[in-house]
C-alpha cells in the first residue's frame, strides 16, 4: 500500500514530490502529474534522505542526471 510522506499541517497534500512505499521498496512520484520517476529505493527512509541530499527539486533533473546523482548519493552513504 502506498504511503504519502509529505503533508500540510492541516492534513492536505503539498504539491510536490511524494514517496510511495511498498512492502520491499519505494519510489518517487509527482503528485501534480501523477507520474512516478527516478530510482527504486530500498525504503521510504532512503528516498527521503535522497530528496534531502539533492540541491534542487528532483523533478527538475533529466533521467540520466538523476541516475548519476543517485549513484553519487549511494557512494556517499556507503562511505559513512
Amino acid at each position: 500500500m502506498p504511503t504519502e510522506i509529505k503533508r500540510h499541517a492541516n492534513g492536505g497534500q503539498i504539491m510536490s514530490v511524494q514517496i510511495l512505499e511498498g512492502e520491499r521498496n519505494a519510489c518517487l512520484y509527482c503528485n501534480t502529474t501523477d507520474w512516478a520517476f527516478g530510482p527504486l529505493f530500498e525504503d521510504a527512509d532512503q528516498a527521503e534522505r535522497f530528496l534531502e541530499w539533492l540541491p534542487d527539486d528532483a523533478r527538475t533533473y533529466s533521467d540520466k542526471r538523476l541516475e548519476q546523482l543517485f549513484y553519487d548519493f549511494r557512494q556517499e552513504e556507503a562511505s559513512h
